[in-house]
């Protein structure tokens, strides 16, 4: 509902009686609502919810109230619960609440005799103030005779139990609503908790993952730089292993260099004891290049 509203008006005796408002105040026209005998406003809930609906947010205004003794408005003292009191409840209602606009009257049952009651007594509200009514399951037979417009002989006792039974039905009623809204308002907050717990679970999971990514990923680049510094530092001592190679035999009888490439040096005839030639080179396992010796020609 838009533009809600609960607000109070003090009756010409003194009795507090309880009005809600739903719409804007300078709507064209307002709908009143007037329930029955041990009703309340919430009699009308489905009208006040889908007339704004249907005709408009700012088309009409919708107003309800509590009889005296009746929903949230007081208590009625004993010997005041008539339909002529109703009538005079009405007219203060009209006045402080509703304005001197176009009025749309429903009444059901009592609240039709209470408007049948204003008729009799202020015949100028209507046409002028009032343009339309609807009377729901009430009654015009000896509306002014006694409470409620029931027979005389249950007025003393009708006096007495029925602003309490009301008040308490009432009160029961609110009591639930808010039960009720108290629960819903719960729920929520229990799903909004719930949604933002699973959320930092999420988040969290997510950190956690990064972060082992992350040192995954790190443990990759050392092992790779490590890897590669192995490859250099192996690169590195087979330069070296090979700068410290004889470049060439100088024994005699030898006839090629270390690089297996024929010297230039003169062969030697020495004896055949001194034949051999670089023997750190042939010890060395990762290469198997030799000097080759020649025999003495005889």
């Amino acid at each position: 509902m838009s533009d809600f509203g609960r607000l109070g008006v003090t009756t010409t005796d003194g009795i507090h009686l309880n009005v809600e408002t739903t719409g804007p105040a300078d709507a064209p026209v307002t709908v009143l609502l007037v329930h029955g005998w041990t009703c309340s406003t919430r009699a009308w809930h489905h009208q006040v919810d889908d007339l704004p609906r249907i005709l408009g947010a700012n088309a009409v205004r919708v107003v309800t109230y509590d009889h005296r003794g009746h929903g949230r408005s007081d208590a009625a003292p004993p010997g005041s619960l008539r339909i002529e009191q109703l009538a005079d409840d009405l007219v203060t209602v009209l006045d402080e609440v509703v304005g001197d606009g176009p009025v749309v009257y429903a009444g059901h049952s009592m609240g039709g005799m209470t408007l049948m009651e204003l008729a009799d007594k202020r015949p100028d509200l209507f046409g002028t103030r009032i343009k339309a009514a609807a009377l729901v399951s009430t009654s015009s037979g000896q509306a002014a005779r006694g409470a409620f417009g029931i027979p005389v002989r249950f007025e003393p006792a009708a006096v007495r139990i029925a602003p309490r039974v009301a008040a308490v039905v009432g009160t029961r009623v609110d009591r639930r609503a808010e039960r009720l809204a108290s629960a819903a308002a719960a729920a929520a907050d229990t799903a909004v908790v719930a949604a933002e717990g699973v959320a930092s679970a999420v988040a969290d999971a997510a950190g956690r993952a990064a972060t082992t990514a992350a040192g995954a990923v790190e443990g990759v680049a050392v092992s790779a730089s490590g890897a590669a510094g192995r490859v250099v530092g192996g690169r590195e001592m087979a330069r070296a292993a090979r700068a410290t190679w004889p470049r060439c035999c100088n024994v005699p009888r030898c006839g090629r260099s270390c690089s297996g490439r024929r010297s230039t040096r003169p062969r030697s005839r020495s004896s055949s004891k001194d034949s051999r030639c670089c023997p750190e080179r042939r010890t060395a396992a990762s290469s198997r290049r030799s000097c080759s010796m020649t025999a003495p020609t005889p």
